[in-house]
């Protein structure tokens, strides 16, 4: 279950920091974000990303946790590219999903431990 949730949140965390641009920006909505919804945008992207780090760290420990992680940053953002160029809407879409299961998910895997 950890090694989902740190899927999920890297693809939220990654979505919502490429929603974070002003390109990205105008595929979803008529005009560019305010200031503090870009910012919003990019502290919950680190946030998701940092919780990845955690459930990789969770699984393996905080050395080989920390080398598994950057495995799938590095995987992650190539499942990205494509959704995000052909359908920008729907990659939002499953963004916030994502976060979202990737949110119901660490919960309950702090229930169960």
């Amino acid at each position: 279950m950890l090694l989902s949730i740190a899927l999920l949140a890297t693809f939220a965390g990654f979505t919502a920091i490429c929603f974070a641009t002003v390109k990205r920006q105008r595929d979803i909505w008529k005009s560019p974000l305010g200031r503090q919804s870009v910012l919003a945008l990019r502290l919950s992207g680190v946030l998701l990303l940092a919780l990845s780090w955690a459930a990789c760290a969770a699984i393996w420990g905080p050395g080989m946790g920390t080398v598994a992680w950057v495995c799938v940053v590095g995987f992650v953002p190539i499942a990205l590219v494509f959704p995000l160029a052909y359908a920008p809407k729907q990659c939002a879409f499953a963004g916030g999903l994502a976060g979202a299961l990737a949110g119901c998910l660490s919960l309950i895997a702090l229930v169960t431990h």
